[in-house]
């Protein structure tokens, strides 16, 4: 298993896809997980790029797409030994949230469609 880093452009618009604050504000502390994972994963020294989140509007115009991001964000959320970095409600709400949408007919359809 590896930690793939995201960008934060790309957490915001993952956040931005979701209208409600609380789940924006889980994004962000699962994005944050995500960069010191990475960091301490690989011994890096990456960023948390706080400008690219504050200044994004860009959204996935599609659902299923920002679900399927979360939860790739989610998966990178911790290290290969399995440490996290922010609160497990945080996450398990998230997790939640993707098992959810994953598990309805319109989704189901939707991978169908892709995998076609």
């Amino acid at each position: 298993m590896s930690v793939s880093l995201f960008s934060g452009a790309e957490a915001a618009k993952i956040a931005e896809s979701f209208k409600d604050e609380k789940t924006q504000r889980s994004i962000w502390y699962t994005y944050i997980s995500n960069v010191t994972a990475y960091n301490l994963q690989y011994e890096e020294n990456q960023p948390i790029q706080f400008n690219a989140w504050e200044s994004s509007e860009e959204s996935f115009t599609n659902m299923h797409e920002a679900i399927r991001a979360l939860g790739s964000l989610l998966y990178n959320a911790y290290t290969n030994a399995g440490n996290y970095f922010c609160p497990l409600h945080d996450l398990e709400s998230l997790q939640q949230l993707v098992r959810d949408h994953e598990a309805s007919e319109d989704y189901r359809e939707y991978r169908y469609q892709m995998e076609r």
